[in-house]
């Protein structure tokens, strides 16, 4: 018996056996499985981040192909033929021979420049040498079916979504974060090879002036989507702006001097197997620093109706300092019936037995927006009527003028007075300065290299102010300067007066105003205008200009004024005159940026 029942007992060990190595076969099983799935993951993930950061290098190379100098500009200084202006040097990474011309119009513009660009870059890359083998072209781009009838992989599906709605560019409008089913006509489009030295899986980058209606949301909803969009940096903090109609940043009815066209740079990069493909964009443009043409005597920033008052016997003139080879004061070339133009962006009045020897341009809508009670505003009492007729005046668009950048780091409150002269140097951040006296003089020293109209010295205070008969002189005397005033107060509340010029405080025997330029910025204490008033008083070396958009404004005592003054809301109750240099223009110029800007940074679904 014993025997028999240890036979039965080999056969359940058997089937157990069996049973276990199914289960450990299952394991295995499951475990390659897991190991496949991760590695396919894994692969996946690594060709989706190498056609990202291929799709990253497009861009990167449109970037640097705008950074090539060019010499086509127009009277104004604007580059009518490249997107770049003023680049820091002739170096390219990418070589010679790689600008590329771009558009200079957006496409709803009746420009010949409204062209969308393609850079192309490579389609198949030999897997030997790694050199491109095959060459993308438009119609690769523009096609969105192959010959065998499958979607092709570089048909470009997100074009219809960067033209606006309402353009009048025929396109298969459809919703966001779904392809395009078709492109626009091939007059529109333009393309160039790409220069990289070393092709990547990038196969084109696209760059086009956007609009209103480019992209999932407006900058403004209540704008026309057409309209241009133009990215000011000297507004604080930098802004996307929009031109009144569909025209750039220079060709709009009313320009914006400190704006640059905003460009929208699309790039596309796509594995060699065709299977992953990566979508970027970015928001690019240039930005311009503040040093800035004064085309006026007097002008207002405040939409109050008025914006300007003369409520003494102050006038408005102009003279031309190119002219006065040895300057005198005052200039022997003087004008009173043209060239000192006053404005605001609200209204005008004149009192007392004040005039504008210029044109009185001002924005503000309705009947006490332009008020006239004894004085003449215009050229030769030329003023007539009710509103006064041109030439004396103009209703005009508002103006922007750009508010200074607080300086970084703040300047220190701490008070010094001066009652005894003293050498100021640039590079170094001043408190409260306050000089009296009449034999103090307070020299604004311009080391060698600096001082240039490109590159003035710059002076950092929290707040200056003059009086008795104390002066500021330049040294060099033909030296450019530009003083920055901070304008904080104790805990945080600005200050009431940040600067006074009364008496003699300038002294600039250059008889060039652009040579001192006194830059009034926002305190970080203060959110809307006004933030304080600048009180300035003429004399006979009294040349500069004053820019204060933020803080009103206030000319007093009976000395005249040879530059410009630009504030919040401006009251001249003095007896002088405000002598506009028609000259300032080669003085006083933008500066543009030796950088583009990345205003946007994001990656399309699809």
């Amino acid at each position: 018996m014993t025997t028999k029942k240890q036979s039965r007992q080999r056969g359940v060990a058997l089937l157990l056996a069996l049973i276990l190595l199914m289960v450990i076969t299952a394991i295995a099983f499951g475990v390659i499985v897991m190991s496949n799935t991760e590695n396919a993951i894994n692969t996946n993930f690594k060709s989706e981040e190498t056609e990202f950061f291929a799709a990253r290098a497009g861009v990167e190379e449109a970037r640097n192909r705008l950074l090539l100098p060019t010499s086509a500009f127009d009277q104004g200084g604007h580059n009518i033929s490249l997107f770049y202006l003023n680049p820091p040097s002739t170096s390219n990474p990418l070589g010679t021979g790689s600008t590329i011309v771009m558009p200079t119009a957006a496409l709803d513009e009746a420009q010949a420049g409204s062209k969308v660009l393609y850079i192309l870059g490579c389609k198949t890359i030999n897997p030997l040498n790694g050199t491109c083998q095959t060459q993308m072209t438009l119609n690769d781009v523009t096609t969105r079916y192959t010959s065998s009838g499958s979607l092709s992989p570089y048909f470009d599906d997100e074009l219809c979504h960067d033209i606006p709605s309402t353009s009048s560019i025929t396109v298969n409008h459809i919703a966001q974060n779904v392809p395009c089913n078709n492109t626009i006509a091939a007059t529109y489009l333009t393309s160039t090879p790409s220069v990289s030295p070393y092709p990547l899986d990038y196969k084109w980058v696209r760059i086009m002036i956007k609009e209103n209606g480019t992209g999932p949301y407006p900058v403004v909803n209540s704008q026309p989507l057409i309209s241009v969009v133009c990215w000011d940096k000297t507004n604080s903090p930098a802004i996307e702006i929009l031109t009144p109609s569909a025209a750039s940043c220079d060709r709009a009815p009313a320009a914006y001097p400190f704006a640059r066209p905003v460009y929208v740079v699309t790039s596309l990069a796509v594995s060699p197997s065709g299977t992953t493909r990566r979508m970027v964009q970015e928001e690019l443009s240039l930005g311009v620093s503040l040093n800035q043409t004064h085309d006026w005597s007097i002008y207002g920033t405040s939409p109050a109706c008025p914006a300007v008052t003369f409520s003494g016997n102050g006038k408005t003139g102009s003279f031309d300092s190119s002219t006065e080879s040895t300057p005198t004061e005052p200039p022997t070339n003087e004008s009173t019936s043209s060239g000192g133009d006053t404005g605001s962006n609200g209204g005008l009045s004149l009192g007392g037995n004040s005039s504008i020897g210029g044109l009185a341009e001002y924005a503000g809508t309705g009947g006490n927006c332009y008020q006239i009670s004894g004085g003449n505003a215009g050229p030769a009492n030329a003023c007539s009527g009710n509103p006064p007729v041109p030439p004396c005046y103009k209703q005009t668009t508002t103006e922007s003028f750009p508010v200074t950048p607080a300086p970084n780091p703040t300047p220190p409150q701490t008070n010094t007075q001066y009652s005894h002269s003293a050498t100021l140097t640039p590079g170094n951040s001043y408190g409260n300065i306050s000089v009296s006296g009449g034999s103090t003089v307070i020299t604004l020293s311009v080391p060698s290299g600096q001082g240039t109209a490109a590159n003035p010295a710059v002076f950092v205070m929290n707040s200056l102010t003059f009086s008795g008969q104390a002066s500021m002189v330049i040294s060099p005397p033909n030296a450019y300067v530009q003083i920055i005033i901070a304008g904080n107060g104790p805990n945080g509340v600005p200050l009431a007066v940040p600067l006074t010029l009364t008496g003699q405080a300038v002294d600039n025997t250059s008889g060039i105003p652009g040579t001192m330029v006194f830059d009034v910025t926002q305190p970080t204490g203060c959110s809307a205008a006004p933030c304080g008033t600048v009180n300035v008083a003429g004399g006979s070396g009294s040349y500069a200009v004053v820019n204060a958009p933020m803080d009103n404004a206030s000319i007093t005592g009976n000395g005249d004024i040879f530059g410009s003054i630009i504030g919040y809301q401006v009251n001249d109750a003095g007896n002088g005159t405000v002598w506009h240099d028609l000259n300032s223009a080669n003085h006083s110029t933008p500066m543009y940026d030796a950088a583009l800007y990345t205003i946007a940074f994001r990656e399309l679904s699809y």
